[in-house]
């Protein structure tokens, strides 16, 4: 197992002054030269920097072992690269993997160096967890010890980048820890912190903190308060329609059917507008219809009252459809079905009047078909009476003579 130091030393020794690129470094070279000539402010495909990147400084051993993602919601630091565990035995996977994210609210209104130093960095460490194996062990915890200071110096001399142990985005970094608490104990006069804590999530400071215990041995028993939150958001709700706003006003309770449609009121012991009798004698007229209401008559029809919205207003209608189901036998062996009326539709308006169409509408005849059924019709001579100045047709000339005019 490889120190940072020796993991460092190999890297090194393929892209220095010293050695020569391989055909695969100097390809990945002038794809990465290509990518940062571009004006846009903006990095098109990291992916393809990072695949690179592996290539020309890391050995091509990140390519298959480690994935690159951004992240919404890390605001704390700009970047992070994790050894990924086995979770059956919560050692290091064999072979190992590793995970970087890059922090996309602190990135990515930042000049293009930041994030490809950001990156590097990353992938640095990653490449320290692969190659190495001992990383983030020994006098440096943080990970950034003598062979990730010397690989970072060879990069940034070999590409002119600025790969530092820290960054610099504290404004970024303050700007979304809008959650703040503060020790009421004796912390709360000592600096630096004077006993404030700031996050970005509205998580107060507890034991799941890796300092909380020993903020307990050195205060002297404050409790954490909160002084400072952002803004509570407006939750958005359903947008509201026309309909919701005029079934709100009454329609639950029946008051819209008798402001828009009373004649959907069926009368007490007698049919409405001429239609037949919806109600049996047990209901005895009581019953009221409510809207978008299915209703089976006698001959085997559905009522559906539905509802209208245009210029005019709310509009109800009722429309009397034949069942779905197949066609019965009579009596007689012949079929019902055809003996049926045609379906009809009736409109009710806002003024309780009503207005009937059948539903089938009716055959247009284009204008040479009309023509020719004038032309087979009879002529009839019409003549113009020597008395009046009236004309009639010429066969009932005399009749009219002796009638009107008494001849």
């Amino acid at each position: 197992m490889l120190t940072d130091d020796e993991a460092a030393t190999l890297a090194i020794q393929t892209f220095s002054p010293k050695s020569q690129l391989s055909s695969a470094q100097a390809e990945a070279l002038n794809i990465i030269t290509t990518a940062l000539s571009s004006t846009s402010p903006f990095i098109e495909d990291l992916h393809v920097l990072f695949n690179t990147y592996s290539t020309l400084y890391f050995r091509s051993l990140l390519q298959t072992t480690t994935t690159l993602t951004w992240s919404k919601r890390m605001t704390s630091c700009a970047g992070v690269c994790a050894l990924l565990l086995d979770k059956a035995t919560n050692r290091p996977k064999d072979p190992r993997e590793c995970a970087v994210r890059l922090s996309e609210p602190l990135l990515k209104y930042r000049p293009r160096s930041d994030t490809l130093n950001t990156l590097l960095h990353e992938l640095i460490h990653a490449y320290l967890f692969i190659a190495g194996g001992k990383h983030v062990r020994g006098d440096d915890p943080t990970g950034h010890g003598d062979g990730f200071q010397r690989l970072a110096a060879a990069i940034n001399a070999h590409g002119k980048y600025n790969v530092t142990t820290t960054h610099g985005f504290h404004d970024e970094v303050r700007s979304y820890q809008n959650h703040v608490w503060q020790c009421t104990g004796s912390c709360k006069s000592l600096p630096p912190y004077f006993g404030i804590v700031r996050r970005a999530m509205n998580r107060p400071p507890g034991p799941s903190d890796n300092w909380y215990l020993d903020h307990q041995a050195r205060c002297d028993g404050g409790t954490w308060v909160k002084i400072s939150e952002p803004p509570p958001k407006e939750k958005k709700g359903v947008q509201k329609t026309k309909i919701d706003r005029w079934v709100k006003k009454g329609m639950g309770n029946g008051e819209g059917l008798q402001k828009y449609g009373s004649s959907l009121q069926p009368k007490p012991g007698g049919s409405n507008n001429g239609e037949s009798k919806k109600t049996n004698d047990n209901e005895k007229g009581e019953r009221k219809v409510s809207l978008l209401e299915v209703s089976l008559t006698a001959n085997d029809t559905e009522e559906v009252i539905v509802q209208d919205t245009g210029d005019k207003g709310i509009i109800l209608r009722t429309e009397v459809i034949q069942s779905k189901k197949g066609p019965e036998v009579d009596d007689n062996g012949g079929n019902s079905e055809q003996k049926r009326k045609p379906s009809r539709k009736r409109r009710f308006l806002g003024d309780g009047s009503t207005a009937d169409h059948t539903l089938k509408r009716p055959k247009v005849q284009n204008d040479n078909a009309t023509a020719a059924m004038e032309t087979t019709k009879p002529h009839t001579k019409m003549v113009e009476c020597p008395v009046c100045p009236q004309h009639v047709p010429e066969a009932e000339i005399n009749a009219h003579l002796d009638m009107v005019h008494g001849f």
